[in-house]
């Protein structure tokens, strides 16, 4: 009985000092991360308090410059401007290595010009918006990720595009939107949402967030508090929602909360109307959602920026109420542009303005200095000034967990992609069936004919062996009692009426049709019409469209609020 009771003693210990050791070392690392925190404060705080007026004004816009190269536009805007960051666009991206000297001479001016580092973005969304075409992981777009309701699939997908993005130059990826677009009328986002239902929003986007946090190019969510259930596009117009903001907690602002408490570092704003939340303001320049809600609601005390400000929701509607100003006054702290010339001189001087007669002078301080603060501590943290050879960092706690978070990310990397074929074979996992499953194993080659047009899907098929027919002979092959599948690859609304037809006087054949384009549009109700969607037009997604024929799995039905 003593042994026992020895026994059980010792095993008793053993459980407390491993729940002791476990305790402790939480509590360590709580202890470095508050250090961490209170340094990065601290030299943030410094090294504002050291910047020109001239230096926090720029730093707050955020530009666009035309072309591939530091051209003589660019380097005005630089020396004109001082802008915090720089956002590209496809016609900025040239080879990967034009690329990387673009980006590396815009840092080189901007240190010679005693500018902060700058943050430069692109929306690499994947998909339908992608603007790297080379040495970035062409994966499908958000909505394509959305139907596997995978959050593995959407946190490798984030961190290997944050990387592949990182390793260019670019730091600051425009990506993910947590707009719910559960609105099939929505002319803007679209494919661009992670789906029309909340809950595979708020999983496959947020592990994309937190995947691309460690991809080493800074993630932004987007488009706060929704951009999903409109149906104006807020670059040609002033979308307006008439919801309670009871009601965008039950929905709009659900994936918005849970990734700001995962610690997400930046929020866009949509320039989209709440009439019975803000009457007079869009998000944009509304104190009421970016402080009362965002900032003291949800608790966000990362970095706020505007969509552009040239869109027509806010150019067309708000341009004499210094729109620039009103954002900064309601919480905004980066004011993006994607243009330059008079759109950035001009905001600069209604800053410089609004400056001089004390408009950034609040209750809680300095509006201007506040934002800043923000974009400087951001830059701090996630090694801007490091990667740009600024020794600005001197906190051996900091600069270890940086040494860290390289090395975790350069393994982690080489993890994702050692399958050369990983972006086809994730792609295929997101191909989708209307208005049922599909099963492959149905499609027998000697029983299917294809006509197929478009170059990926037909070396697709024929290195599977299809034989593809010119689409001159599909007569005969409908004649034909021995065919009974037919597959055809369809783009625009006029090749489904064409398909539609052809399946109206054809009941006893069945139609696969390829698709890769948005699914909200009127898709063919025959019943022995089936469509594979892919919801993007990427390489690897024509080819997944093939492929999954000749797989064992059953391809899954779309799940999304489609057009009635």
């Amino acid at each position: 009985m003593k042994s026992l009771i020895k026994v059980l003693v010792g095993i008793l210990f053993i459980a407390f000092l491993v729940v002791s050791t476990q305790f402790l070392m939480l509590y360590m690392d709580d202890l470095r991360a508050g250090e961490r925190k209170q340094y990065l404060d601290s030299k943030a705080k410094e090294i504002v308090a050291g910047m020109s007026t001239r230096n926090k004004i720029g730093q707050v816009i955020h530009l666009a410059i035309p072309g591939k190269t530091m051209d003589t536009i660019a380097i005005q805007e630089m020396k004109s401007i001082h802008p915090g960051g720089i956002i590209h666009f496809g016609k900025n991206f040239g080879t990967p290595s034009e690329i990387k000297k673009l980006n590396q001479d815009l840092q080189n001016l901007a240190s010679k010009e005693g500018i902060p580092p700058l943050l430069i973005s692109t929306d690499q969304e994947g998909g339908r918006v992608f603007r790297v075409r080379e040495k970035v992981a062409q994966y499908p777009g958000a909505m394509a990720m959305g139907q596997t309701n995978d959050p593995d699939l959407g946190h490798q997908v984030g961190f290997v595009t944050s990387y592949d993005l990182n390793q260019l130059g670019v730091n600051f990826l425009l990506a993910p939107s947590l707009d719910v677009n559960n609105n099939p009328d929505n002319p803007v986002i679209n494919t661009r949402s992670f789906g029309s239902d909340v809950q595979r929003v708020n999983t496959v986007a947020g592990a994309y967030e937190k995947g691309a946090r460690l991809g080493g190019a800074i993630p932004v969510i987007k488009h706060f508090p929704g951009h999903g259930d409109t149906n104006v596009d807020s670059h040609l117009g002033l979308p307006v929602i008439n919801k309670t903001l009871e009601e965008l907690e039950e929905l709009e602002l659900i994936p918005f909360r849970n990734a700001i408490q995962s610690g997400a570092p930046v929020v866009m704003t949509a320039h989209i109307l709440y009439p019975k939340i803000d009457d007079r303001y869009p998000t944009t320049l509304s104190k009421i959602l970016l402080d009362d809600i965002l900032r003291k609601r949800l608790g966000f005390e990362g970095v706020v920026i505007t969509d552009a400000m040239e869109m027509h929701a806010i150019s067309k509607n708000y341009q004499k109420e210094k729109p620039g100003v009103k954002a900064l006054l309601a919480g905004a702290d980066i004011l993006l542009l994607t243009s330059w010339g008079e759109s950035s001189s001009g905001l600069y001087k209604e800053l410089e303005e609004a400056e001089k007669n004390g408009m950034f002078q609040t209750p809680s301080g300095n509006r201007l200095d506040e934002a800043v603060f923000r974009q400087i501590r951001l830059k701090l943290e996630y090694g801007v000034y490091t990667n740009n050879g600024i020794s600005v960092i001197q906190n051996d706690n900091l600069a270890s967990k940086m040494k860290e978070d390289r090395t975790y990310r350069e393994n982690l990397y080489k993890e994702y992609t050692k399958d050369p074929e990983f972006v086809f074979h994730t792609t295929k996992k997101t191909i989708r069936s209307y208005p049922t499953s599909l099963d492959p194993k149905s499609i027998i080659l000697d029983n299917t004919a294809a006509f197929l047009k478009r170059t990926h899907y037909i070396r697709e098929w024929t290195s599977n062996k299809g034989k593809n027919l010119p689409l001159t002979s599909i007569s005969q092959s409908l004649k034909n009692k021995n065919i009974q599948n037919i597959i055809l690859d369809v783009y625009t609304q006029k090749e489904f009426a064409y398909a539609s037809k052809l399946a109206k006087s054809h009941p006893d054949k069945k139609f696969i049709l390829l698709y890769p384009g948005t699914p909200f549009i009127t898709l063919p109700q025959e019943a022995n019409i089936t469509i594979l969607l892919s919801f993007s037009i990427t390489v690897d997604s024509y080819r997944s469209l093939v492929a999954v024929l000749f797989d064992d799995e059953i391809i899954p039905r779309l799940d999304l609020i489609l057009k009635e």
